[in-house]
């Protein structure tokens, strides 16, 4: 019996405004095929929609005024997934998906950054 499971293609990438990129990042996307990419700063304003062909993107966007900061998930389409619900939280700003697979319990994708100007403290 074979393992339908054979690994992921993830990647990462600190966007500093993807919007101004957009060419550039879907010339990567259609070059690499990645299963996955984890953004931090998108600096997406709300009316800034992001579409790839074959993947569904889910994002948390930032400050608005002026716009910064940013989390944002890319997956494909053919991967089992669903959106979690993001919790309101101080400092700290994410995006997060439920990934399926066969025979495999469910993973949660987690993209977490800290805001601007705010500690990230453990408690005591």
């Amino acid at each position: 019996m074979s393992d339908p499971f054979t690994g992921l293609k993830i990647c990462y990438w600190n966007a500093n405004g993807i919007y101004s990129k957009l060419t550039d990042f879907k010339n990567f996307v259609h070059n690499h095929y990645p299963d996955v990419i984890l953004f931090q700063e998108t600096m997406l304003k709300p009316t800034q929609n992001i579409f790839i062909p074959d993947y569904n993107f889910f994002r948390n966007d930032g400050i608005q005024t002026p716009v910064s900061g940013g989390t944002a998930i890319l997956i494909k389409n053919n991967i089992s997934h669903h959106e979690v619900p993001t919790p309101s939280l101080n400092s700290i700003k994410t995006t997060i998906i439920s990934v399926h697979f066969a025979n495999i319990p469910h993973h949660h994708c987690f993209y977490l950054c800290s805001l601007p100007h705010h500690r990230i403290r453990s408690p005591r």
